[in-house]
């Protein structure tokens, strides 16, 4: 019997039930373009694509289910389980602390992409180094305190809403200071401890600290590497890792010409970035490494203190080749992917935020303006990124709103502050705004605001603009202290200067 005869053939141009929830809402004919639908997305009036609800698939058998989890299991490192009765001079609270770090604040911290260094290192060595233990407590009393709504945006002088915190970093600290005072001190431990003030102080705002700390573990790390010790290899694979993604997010955020630390922070960076940042992609941790490995190349090239022989045009031609390189290898990547892998809805958001972080290499590396729909590219992706719904999956999607990774508000932010398209500059500013976060000195909220501030001023100059126009074209003089015979006679300061932007730094 041919069973092809007995395939249940769908019907065209009818609503489909797996169509995406938007084209559902409006009694459309969906595409089924994963993971955005292209006829919401390429609309008249382009809205957002709603993603795609739970599958409604047949439940797979047991051996199925048995190889995706062992699939997930060697894929995405846990959190392991741990006995904290046995830690001397620990309290209730501070216990308490610690089993929500290893549950939620560790993976938050990781972000997109799973993290040897945050899941497991963290957690192993908070278990018998006061100096670590002290610091992770600290950052899970921050993570707690932000989700309570008790965090202060901006760092404040009066720091009674998260005193505990601060106690506790504090002694970590002290703990570290006796730590290096031993003979033969490993140096790992103290880079790891380093690592965890870096994020601490940039959570709540002491950026200046931030960096100091950032330079020293860079300076750690160097001393590492040319230590000889055997696991010097791999720490500087893991925690170099770790190193760059802070020093890049810091490099894009701050302003190097406002103190020596800063500056000197762009030369200091290169201890941790490769030579060699082009590989094959194996898994999509390898294209996150090899594009955060260029970006904190370009920041070398564009910020070190020494002068560079080469000329500004084989830079720019050096980043357009490594950058175009890493775009084939990802689409190569992306090729191969496995449609009933149990990780593809991870996956495809981790390739579509990669993505984004390319973009705006691209645009940084070439100090051009970019065109209109390199920043609408953007915006779209970054939806894609934060849909409620999945692709290909099941499972809901893990909220990073307290991420030592760069995520999207650093892009969203760049869009809304360039983009010259008002309907784009509002969705990347309602997309920042629509939830509190923080990736590492990024705060959404910090963001969301200057933004506000400045489409704000931007609609005042076209109303000004505006005015002169109807005043100069009427021969009306307007006596008021605002515009006579059609020129504005207010100062600059208070205008927003088409082509800058405002200090991304908050002052400290």
């Amino acid at each position: 019997m041919n069973k092809d005869k007995f395939r249940i053939q769908r019907v065209s141009g009818t609503p489909s039930r797996t169509g995406c929830i938007s084209c559902k809402k409006r009694h459309i004919k969906c595409d089924e373009t994963r993971p955005s639908c292209k006829r919401c997305l390429n609309a008249r009036k382009p809205r957002v694509c709603e993603g795609y609800g739970p599958s409604t698939a047949a439940t797979p058998d047991i051996a199925t289910l048995k190889k995706r989890e062992k699939i997930i299991h060697k894929t995405m490192p846990r959190a392991p389980s741990y006995e904290l009765g046995s830690l001397p001079d620990v309290s209730q609270e501070e216990k308490r602390l610690l089993r929500a770090f290893f549950t939620f604040s560790a993976p938050c911290l990781a972000g997109h992409f799973p993290s040897i260094f945050w899941e497991k290192r963290v957690i192993q060595i908070s278990m018998s180094e006061p100096c670590v233990r002290n610091a992770v407590i600290a950052l899970g009393a921050l993570h707690e305190y932000f989700n309570n709504g008790t965090l202060p945006v901006v760092y404040q002088k009066d720091p009674s809403s998260y005193l505990f915190a601060l106690k506790q970093n504090t002694r970590a600290i002290g703990n570290l200071a006796q730590f290096l005072a031993t003979d033969t001190p490993r140096m790992d431990l103290a880079l790891t401890a380093c690592i965890l003030f870096v994020c601490f102080d940039s959570f709540h705002g002491k950026y200046q600290s931030a960096v100091i700390h950032l330079r020293s573990g860079l300076q750690i790390l160097r001393q590492i590497d040319n230590s000889g010790l055997p696991y010097a290899k791999e720490c500087k694979e893991e925690m170099g890792s770790v190193l760059m993604g802070l020093g890049v997010q810091a490099c894009l955020f701050l302003d190097p010409q406002e103190d020596e630390h800063r500056m000197a922070l762009w030369d200091d960076l290169k201890y941790a970035t490769p030579s060699n940042p082009i590989r094959k992609f194996a898994v999509i941790e390898d294209a996150r490494w090899s594009l955060s490995s260029i970006g904190a190349g370009m920041i070398c090239d564009r910020g070190a203190l020494e002068a560079i022989q080469d000329s500004p045009e084989y830079l720019k031609a050096k980043r357009r080749r490594l950058l175009s390189t890493w775009e084939s290898n990802l689409k190569e990547f992306l090729s191969r992917l496995d449609k009933q892998d149990p990780n593809i809805d991870a996956t495809l958001r981790r390739a579509a935020l990669l993505k984004v972080c390319y973009y705006l290499s691209s645009v940084i590396g070439e100090a051009i303006e970019a065109e209109e729909h390199i920043y609408e590219n953007i915006v779209n992706l970054c939806e894609t990124i934060e849909s409620s719904t999945l692709a290909y999956g099941t499972e809901p999607r893990q909220i990073f709103n307290f991420s030592a990774d760069m995520g999207t508000v650093s892009s969203l932010f760049f869009v809304a502050m360039k983009c010259h398209n008002p309907t784009t500059r509002h969705r990347a500013w309602a997309l920042m705004n629509r939830t509190p976060k923080k990736e590492g000195m990024w705060d959404s909220q910090i963001c969301s605001d200057l933004v506000l501030k400045t489409m704000n001023r931007f609609d005042d100059e076209e109303h000004e603009a505006e005015a002169t126009m109807t005043a100069t074209m009427n021969n009306i003089s307007i006596h008021n202290g605002d515009i006579i015979a059609g020129k504005p006679l207010r100062g600059e300061k208070g205008f927003f200067v088409m082509g800058k932007e405002p200090e991304v730094d908050i002052k400290m």
